[in-house]
This record gives C-alpha cells, structure tokens and sequence, in this order.
C-alpha cells in the first residue's frame, strides 16, 4: 500500500491505460485533471472571481466568461496551501466532474486527488466525505504530490533519474518545499518549507509597482501576466542592480497596459511612441521580485532562501544518502517557469554543498503539469488498485480505512 514499493521500471512497463481513472491535481492557483487514457490534462481556475459592477461570482470555468478581469473581486477556496472554504472548492470540483469539463459518473469513476504535506486531518476527513458521501466515487486514492512529480518527470524523460535518492523542490503558488525522497517516499522528518510561492510574488510586484507608478493593488490578472512576460532571476543580484541605475538601462521593458476590453497586455519590442498606448516601465522590479525565493529576508521574512533551505533539508537525512541527494535534485512547480532560476540556483548551492559531492539539478520538462503526468502514470499501473479504498469499504469502515492505507502521506 506504500509508494515506497513502486519501481520506475514496474510502472513504465505497464500496458493500456483505464478510462475510468481521474487525476486531480488540486493546486493552489489551478486545477490539473484528465483521465489516465488521456495524454493531456485540462487546466482549470481553483478560485473566483467578481467583477466590479456584477454581483455575480464566477467560479472555475465560468472565469472565462468575464470580458473585463481588472479590479476583480478573488474569492480562493485555499489560503496558504490548505483548503479553507470547502463551499467554494464544492463548485469547483463540480464544474470539473460535470459536463463542460470532464463529464464523468463518479459511481463510475476511480478519483487519485492530491493533498498538501502535513495536510490537517480535519481537512483530510472533509476531503473523504465529499468523494464518498456526495460524489459517491468508486475508488479513490489521496497522495501528496512530490512523488507524482517524480513519477512524471521520469515518464517525460524516459530515465530513472533519483529512483533511490532526490530532492524536489516544489514552487508553486502558495508556498515552496523542500523534499528529500527515498525510494520514491518522502521523508517527511527532513521537509522543509519556504513561506514564499507565486502569490506573494505577485503580491509584491503589485505593491511596488503601485508605490512608483500606478495603484495596482487591484489588479491581480493583470500583474500576474506582467510576471511571466517580464521577470527573471538575477545571476549577478548587485551587478544587475547597478545596471538597472544607469542613465539608460538596458533591463529597462516597457509593457503595454491593456485596452479595448483585453485583459492582458504585452512587451513593447520598439522605441516607437504611440500616443495611443499607455506604458508601464519595468526595471530593477523585473528581477528584485524573484530574488524573494532566494532572500525572503529582503522583504523581512526570517526564513532562508532557497540554496540554504536544501542544504538544511539534506543535512537532516542520513550521512550515507546525502550525496544521493545532491546529485538528484528535481524543480517542479510554476515559480521555476521564471528564466534562469535553475542556473541562479545552481550558483547559489554548489559553494555550500561539499566538494566531494556532485551537484546536478534538472528542471522538469513540464514543472506545472509533471504532478498531473506522475498521476496518470500510477493511475495506470497493475498496483494502483491496492493504493485506493472503495466505496464498499468507506461504507463498512468508515474514515479509518482511508487513514490506515492513506497514512504515510
């Protein structure tokens, strides 16, 4: 019943895929989810929104619908990694189950969801009760996603890179893990946690931006696009700085504020003006955001950055495997879509991790998506039945079944 048992080899070799088996990905930002005979998966918003002269919430899917997303209300069903508004998440997830999504029988259906680490066990408990008691799904199994990531990036690449021993490092909107894994289980002694993801990242560029030019706090669509269209981590933090200070800088990108009922913007590419086109210049705050990840100590967070946290992270397993580790160390999640954020902490990491260890990281192929592939992957193998409680055995035990076979997550 342990992930430990699973083999890259035993799953890799497994035949067709079930049709019945629906992958959830459930994030902090967004929803990944398909069916394992599917070769890619859907992304879906896990929030709501409200547009400012409506009173409507438009939730999931229907977020499409909303011609005008600046000065939205966000309503998000997790705050800081947990499920706190279960009513919220509800809607969600029957968007997703119903037909303009994936328009599927739950009495039909065997559910692989994830959770966070050290997810609460009330929480846990709620998540149970809707997959049996309101969907009524036939099977379900519940799994952090650090493995599932593994499992995925492994399936993309063809390799059994850190079956044995690796660290993930996982990014993603609401906070930043660090992982060391053995034999494809975390060890959850040794995780640490980075309160730093995406959210505070936008969350901070709003803020500066709003101080030097215009009041953004508002527009969290709109900074969120200027984000992945403008940021990069610095490879040299104090060099780039004094750049970003010079009469004319080259760091300097001017986006394009949106107009004509378009909610996003782009990077203007030529010096022409245009009278018509309102500007927002982008300089040192282009690479200062991202720095977060690698000095939360810059906007008074008293955590480590990123290089530090691993070395901490390592250093709590066993003497034995810690080389392992340093030579498998896997990025996932979206914060690692920002350029150079695998070379910066490469840079970062090698002058503390000793020198009789080699240092290899790889970037996922598909740091959002790979969790999603992991979980097609184990949907579709021969001893992933074993990993699932059925709806028989929800009935006659209850939510114990669930914690004895679901424990080690």
């Amino acid at each position: 019943f342990k992930l430990i048992l699973l083999r890259f080899s035993e799953i890799m070799e497994d035949g067709p895929a079930p049709s019945n088996i629906l992958v959830l990905d459930n994030g902090g930002d967004s929803c990944k989810v398909g069916l394992t005979s599917q070769s890619m998966h859907r992304e879906v918003p896990n929030f709501g929104v409200r547009p400012k002269r409506e009173a409507r919430l438009y939730v999931g899917e229907q977020i499409s619908q909303v011609m005008d997303l600046s000065s939205c209300f966000y309503r998000r069903p997790i705050e800081k990694g947990y499920v706190v508004n279960w009513d919220l998440e509800t809607q969600i997830w029957n968007q997703i189950f119903g037909k303009n999504v994936m328009a599927i029988a739950p009495r039909d259906t065997t559910l692989l969801v994830t959770e966070p680490l050290f997810n609460p066990k009330s929480i846990q408990s709620t998540m149970d009760e809707l997959v049996f008691e309101q969907y009524q799904f036939d099977k379900y199994h519940r799994t952090t996603a650090a493995p599932l990531s593994l499992l995925g990036h492994q399936h993309k690449t063809n390799a059994a890179f850190g079956s044995d021993c690796c660290v993930v490092v996982d990014s993603g909107y609401s906070f930043t893990h660090i992982i060391p894994m053995f034999k494809g289980v975390p060890l959850n002694y040794a995780v640490k946690r980075i309160n730093a993801g995406g959210k505070l990242l936008t969350n901070y560029l709003k803020e500066i931006v709003s101080y030097r030019a215009w009041n953004m706090m508002e527009e969290t669509h709109l900074m969120e696009d200027i984000k992945k269209k403008l940021c990069f981590a610095s490879l040299d933090f104090d060099a780039e700085l004094k750049k970003s200070k010079s009469g004319y800088s080259s760091i300097a990108r001017e986006y394009v504020l949106p107009g004509g009922g378009s909610s996003t913007g782009y990077v203007k590419v030529s010096d022409s003006k245009n009278p018509d086109e309102q500007c927002l210049r982008m300089n040192n705050e282009r690479f200062t955001v991202p720095e977060i990840l690698f000095n939360p100590s810059d906007i008074g967070l008293n955590q480590a950055g990123l290089a530090e946290t691993i070395i901490q992270a390592v250093n709590e397993c066993h003497p034995g495997l810690r080389g392992l580790m340093f030579s498998n160390i896997l990025l996932v999640g979206g914060n690692f879509l920002i350029p150079n954020m695998k070379t910066r902490l490469h840079s970062d990491l090698r002058p503390l991790v000793p020198d009789e260890f080699p240092l290899h990281i790889e970037m996922a192929v598909d740091p959002v998506g790979c969790t999603w592939q992991g979980g097609s992957k184990l949907g579709s193998s021969t001893i992933f039945e074993n990993l699932c409680v059925s709806r028989e055995e929800y009935q006659e035990y209850g939510q114990e079944i669930c914690r004895r076979k679901f424990f080690a997550n």
